[in-house]
């Protein structure tokens, strides 16, 4: 196994030429040899470096892992955490008329860096534990996180915008999130923009070798209608390697690997922790959760949130809202805390929850109620940041006390 730690920074390489390219295990030695990267190796130590890095070109007897995926895939087959060659993914392109085992071999590609990537940052300990034994939550990585979850409010309520058909206003949440290809033609075209757009800045900021570089290339190779089904299974590969390797607190590791209340595209996996537990396991783990991390730890919170908006996509508006009751109990306990700058996370964390709270009302055909939740959380935002700027959950519950407002105001005149 010494050899296969030396050689791993160089099974990008040794995949492509083997898998990728097609060529035979011989001729994939040879090509790699001519490289002059490491010493020449026997036919054995070669085939054996093969096994040992999990590269493999075909599934053999019981090393397959079968995943169910949605959409022109009935599976993805994995052995040893790498794509195998597949017939079902062969016949999906082969139905649209594209080259198979070049498209298949794409995503075997994509597949081997994102583990390569994953492997690696863990070895490294670039998302070591931190004393509580949550993985990836350093100052930085946090800051990081943040500009991204505004990234993606930016682009959502922008996207929102243009399906209204306010083009203009759409526009320019993009333009002062980051510097888009103008697109006004739908959806689409914005989805193909923004590819392009993470090409350029793969090629500008990542070093030539480093796997997510070669990861993301990879989608330029793709359809747009590959990309959803790429991403459940990318997510449900990633968190199958990130629970792996994360500790023995699995409800921690979840934690980790989330860092987010809700999925920002299609859920996957990503309630996995709650869809067979039962209620009662569920407050016991809020309750062991707090204790262990903090009632008023973001971490905590964010795991309270997840199981809130868990109950909504299941239609159980009823545990949200009690949930929610409970979480903003606590917000109203800690009181005009919640008004400094140095308790920015907290009260955002608070505003959310009471947005949501809001969301469990409405859903309950509570009007009343739900505006006051809602207004509570534009009040908290209100005392932390400037009226002139943009914020997500101000935003949602602004839009929200509008409705109910016209709501309430018909539901009178029609009294």
């Amino acid at each position: 196994m010494e050899r296969a730690r030396i050689y791993s920074k160089h099974s990008a390489k040794i995949f492509q030429l083997f898998v990728t390219d097609g060529l035979t295990r011989d001729q994939a030695k040879l090509d790699f040899e001519e490289l002059g990267l490491e010493p020449r190796l026997t036919a054995q130590q070669w085939k054996d470096l093969l096994r040992d890095l999990g590269i493999f070109k075909n599934v053999e007897g019981e090393s397959a892992i079968l995943d169910q995926t949605p959409g022109g895939w009935n599976c993805l087959v994995f052995a040893d955490n790498v794509l195998q060659s597949n017939a079902e993914i062969i016949k999906h392109y082969q139905r649209r008329q594209e080259d198979p085992r070049k498209k298949s071999r794409h995503l075997q590609y994509f597949f081997l860096n994102a583990r390569i990537d994953l492997e690696s940052s863990f070895n490294s300990e670039k998302w070591g534990p931190d004393n509580q034994g949550l993985y990836a939550r350093d100052q930085e990585f946090r800051k990081e996180l943040r500009k991204l979850s505004n990234l993606h409010n930016h682009m959502f309520y922008a996207i929102k915008r243009f399906k209204d058909g306010q083009n203009e206003q759409g526009q320019k949440l993009l333009e002062s999130a980051f510097a888009l290809h103008p697109s006004r033609d739908g959806s689409r075209a914005l989805q193909h923009a923004i590819t392009v757009d993470l090409a350029i800045l793969v090629d500008q900021t990542l070093q030539p070798s480093d796997p997510r570089r070669l990861m993301l290339q990879c989608l330029n190779r793709l359809s747009l209608d590959d990309i959803r089904p790429l991403y459940l299974a990318f997510d449900a590969f990633s968190r199958y390697i990130w629970i792996k390797r994360a500790g023995a607190d699995h409800v921690k590791a979840y934690i980790s690997y989330n860092q987010a209340r809700f999925p920002r595209a299609d859920a996957g996996e990503f309630y996995s922790l709650f869809t067979w537990m039962a209620w009662a396991g569920v407050e016991d783990m809020l309750v062991r959760v707090d204790a262990e991390l903090g009632q008023y730890s973001h971490e905590a919170i964010l795991l309270w949130q997840t199981a809130i908006e868990f109950s909504a996509s299941k239609g159980r508006y009823d545990d949200m809202r009690l949930i929610c009751q409970r979480l903003c109990e606590r917000f109203l306990l800690h009181g005009r805390a919640l008004d400094t700058n140095q308790k920015q996370q907290l009260n955002c964390d608070a505003a959310i929850t009471f947005l949501l709270l809001g969301l469990a009302h409405e859903a309950l055909q509570s009007p009343i109620h739900a505006r006051w939740a809602f207004d509570q959380a534009v009040q908290l935002r209100n005392r932390v940041l400037p009226f002139n700027t943009w914020d997500a959950t101000r935003e949602s519950a602004l839009g929200k006390l509008v409705e109910i407002d016209r709501r309430i105001g018909a539901m009178y005149t029609t009294i």
